[in-house]
């Protein structure tokens, strides 16, 4: 299993960063799409632009999972979570709880 890290924050968030603790948000993803997934985008509801691709040039293989490990400063705990397949086709969850839920699967029925 792969492990990533990172640190997502928004333009708003620099102007508190000193003043508030960066909140940790571990999970898992697993690809049951059938598809190798190129791509993996995932942003907090109330963002308005994705976020920071998060495989950065991997693939996730069918029925392949990576653990995900990233210090937040959004506190939210509600993200939107979209995947691109090697053919083009996009993969969309809306409102996961990131906070609660440690194992996420892209599967055919979120196909967007």
């Amino acid at each position: 299993m792969t492990r990533i890290k990172y640190l997502f924050f928004g333009p708003a968030a620099i102007l508190v960063i000193q003043s508030i603790a960066a909140a940790p948000l571990e999970f898992d993803i697993t690809n049951v799409t059938g598809y190798h997934l190129t791509e993996i985008f995932i942003k907090p509801v109330s963002a308005r632009k994705w976020e920071q691709e998060i495989l950065a040039g991997k693939v996730l293989k069918s029925s392949e999972k990576i653990h995900i490990s990233f210090a937040t400063f959004f506190g939210d705990c509600f993200w939107n979570i979209r995947a691109i397949d090697a053919d083009g086709d996009s993969y969309f969850q809306n409102r996961v709880n990131l906070c609660g839920n440690a194992d996420i699967s892209i599967k055919p029925l979120d196909l967007d």
